[in-house]
């Protein structure tokens, strides 16, 4: 098995034996390499603010690696039944960005 198998595998699995504690890390994850490489790169700071990464490590854990989490699961009880899952999809979105993140 190739390494980017393996990772997906163990990261699959840490999803089904842990998905908030996964969630969070992911969430917190994807928060910090934006925000150091936005410090870095965009920004062009030579020091970076750690207070500014903790912010968005917390923010990301909990707010996109655990409460979207468990919003975004509502969505399907709220759209129209019956639908494709392309037009279920359309309607998620449509309540993502009209109501949630407007």
């Amino acid at each position: 098995m190739s390494f980017p198998s393996r990772v997906l595998t163990s990261y699959n699995t840490s999803l089904l034996k842990s998905p908030t504690l996964t969630n969070f890390i992911t969430g917190s994850t994807l928060a910090v390499t934006g925000d150091l490489g936005c410090q870095r790169w965009l920004e062009g700071k030579e020091d970076i603010e750690w207070r500014r990464c903790l912010s968005l490590f917390l923010f990301g854990g909990f707010y996109s690696g655990g409460i979207c989490v468990r919003l975004y699961k509502i969505y399907s009880h709220i759209t129209p039944p019956k639908l494709s899952v392309w037009k279920k999809g359309m309607w998620a979105s449509a309540i993502d960005n009209g109501v949630h993140v407007p």
